[in-house]
């Protein structure tokens, strides 16, 4: 009888299937089983795929059980923690889409709440970012217990929420001088290069890159501006050298004017002059 799943990872994570599978299966029938699978309870806590790929290969169940390790004494006395090795084993090693990924991190915060951000998104392979954008939306709707305290990498309790010290007077006033310094200095060095990188004008600057970025697309902007403008002067100039500025602009005029008959002719009851109870009953005859 083939083995049965675990039910702390049952259904957790999509299987193999197609091409990867049939690569294993193949893999599988020419070399052995080169990794065991893996059992707490008698059930598979890793290796559904390869215990999936021996069954269709036709394997009898004592060779199976032949390939699988117990990890029960070392689940059970706390060497090994289920819900991590779980986690690393199926999570790590498999592309997951973002809606697969989502919920192995909300199972991990389930399990373990007190748990950083950082710890699960190392776990799964996503962003510390994104595993905290999903403990919020867990938390907001009650599926994710709220905890004071949080374990960190090294195994250090860190409060959950940091609180944010707040500035005196004195403080804001010397951060805005800072910043008004920093934004000369960026602006300096912008202007005696305008090619360089953010990383570049950080270095240089002193700046944090977030500004440096900002301070280099403002810039970009500003000379698309200038560039585009100084085009539309020249333009000017030469229409005017050429003795055309006049006959343009009359011909701008005579288009505008068009432009507007063509318009209320198109929109007739945008007029100021429509009685609106009388453009209310047109419509009304016009859907009857």
């Amino acid at each position: 009888m083939p083995l049965k799943v675990h039910p702390l990872i049952e259904g957790r994570f999509p299987p193999m299937e197609g091409k990867d599978f049939k690569e294993l299966r193949d893999d599988i029938k020419v070399k052995g089983l080169l990794v065991p699978i893996d059992l707490y309870q008698g059930m598979i806590i890793d290796g559904i795929n390869r215990h999936r790929a021996m069954v269709e290969l036709g394997w009898a169940d004592n060779k199976i059980c032949r390939n699988a390790r117990s990890l029960d004494k070392e689940i059970d006395s706390g060497a090994i923690s289920l819900n991590d090795f779980t986690i690393s084993k199926n999570a790590r090693r498999r592309h997951l889409t973002s809606e697969q990924k989502q919920a192995a991190i909300v199972w991990q915060l389930k399990t373990s709440p007190e748990k950083s951000d950082r710890q699960i998104a190392a776990s799964v392979g996503a962003s510390p970012t994104f595993v905290g954008k999903v403990r919020a939306e867990g938390e907001a709707t009650g599926e994710v217990s709220t905890v004071d305290t949080r374990i960190d990498a090294k195994g250090v309790k860190q409060p959950a929420k940091k609180k944010r010290k707040r500035q005196t007077r004195d403080e804001k006033e010397q951060s805005a001088k800072e910043w008004a310094e920093r934004q000369f200095k960026i602006d300096e060095l912008l202007a005696a290069n305008p090619d360089i990188d953010a990383k570049q004008l950080k270095k240089l600057s002193g700046a944090p890159i977030g500004e440096c970025r900002s301070a280099i697309e403002a810039a970009r902007h500003a000379a698309e501006d200038a560039k585009e403008e100084a085009e539309v002067k020249q333009l000017a100039a030469e229409l005017h050298a050429a003795g055309f500025a006049q006959r343009v602009l009359d011909h701008f005029s005579l288009l505008e004017d068009a432009l507007e008959e063509v318009l209320e002719a198109a929109n007739p009851a945008t007029g100021n002059d429509v009685d609106p109870a009388e453009s209310a009953e047109a419509m009304k005859a016009a859907h009857a």
